[in-house]
């Protein structure tokens, strides 16, 4: 079986430059797309796209749980969750994450896209955590486009810490029946609704600071697109642009795609006042955490 290469992000939010301060004041952000299983066949990955051992639901569980469990993190945010993978996932972190937040996207009848809705059945976003590390505050979803993609978001605090709330934002893009334009109003209205989150937070909690914001997810575009651009336009880094690296486009080892369509973007404000450093770590082949900190 191919060893499985994590396409993830493991994202750490310092609160402070002081290495003295880096066990509490960082957050390490576990940030991938799975797979569905019932997306995992010839009609919707021709030859030639992904291996086919792939297919193969029990392994391709297995490499999932392992690396999930293996990356450690304080926060993971997944896309393509088919419920059953769910309850599994679950009872593989045991009590060491909480379920912050899951909801499936719902089915919208259109004649048109019959097919596509119908596979859509059973699948959403998740948002895990570890209680130990993170008080959670507040968690939202929300319908994004009329073929029924969900956005979840889930609001922390971190424990031990006096530090703004961090609000986490997990959504999958698609392409839809405008295209290209789809995907930009899902990228508009997103940032439209994390504003609106952010102000109401305050005033519930009567916050000192406004939250922190990353949005993770399943863009489903290139970085020389729209998309992508607009993020940008919008003031939204990329945090493998940030640090000056290429975006790793390995998914589970061998699905092969031109360009990363998975990423973690952060305010980029944030980053330039430094109120937001980021260091990266990624899973190798034997499922160890290798760690490059830029703090």
């Amino acid at each position: 079986m191919t060893n499985v290469l994590v396409c993830c992000v493991i994202l750490a939010i310092v609160a402070s430059a002081s290495s003295k301060c880096y066990e509490w004041n960082s957050l390490f952000v576990f940030n991938w797309n799975l797979l569905a299983p019932k997306w995992a066949n010839d009609a919707m990955y021709p030859a030639g796209v992904i291996d086919r051992r792939l297919f193969n639901e029990t392994n391709r569980l297995l490499m999932a749980k392992n690396a999930i469990i293996g990356a450690n993190a304080d926060v993971i945010m997944l896309q393509e969750v088919q419920n059953d993978w769910l309850e599994e996932i679950k009872l593989a972190l045991g009590n060491t994450y909480d379920l912050a937040i899951y909801k499936e996207h719902e089915p919208i009848f259109q004649p048109s896209a019959f097919l596509r809705i119908n596979i859509k059945q059973g699948l959403g976003n998740a948002i895990f955590f570890k209680p130990r590390r993170l008080t959670l505050l507040d968690t939202r979803d929300f319908l994004t486009t009329s073929s029924g993609n969900r956005v979840v978001f889930a609001t922390f605090e971190m424990a031990q810490v006096n530090r703004p709330p961090i609000t986490f934002v997990n959504s999958q893009l698609e392409k839809g029946i405008l295209g290209i334009g789809t995907r930009l109003f899902q990228v508009n209205s997103i940032h439209q609704i994390t504003k609106m989150i952010k102000k109401d937070l305050e005033q519930r909690f009567s916050l000192e600071f406004e939250p922190q914001v990353v949005w993770g997810g399943d863009f489903n575009t290139l970085s020389d697109m729209q998309t992508y651009a607009r993020m940008s336009n919008l003031g939204y880094s990329n945090v493998f642009d940030v640090l000056k690296l290429p975006t790793p486009n390995n998914y589970y080892g061998s699905l092969v795609f031109p360009h990363p369509i998975s990423y973690v973007f952060v305010p980029t404000q944030s980053v330039q006042r430094k109120l937001i450093e980021i260091a990266y770590s990624f899973v190798n082949n034997e499922g160890k955490m290798c760690a490059l900190k830029y703090i």
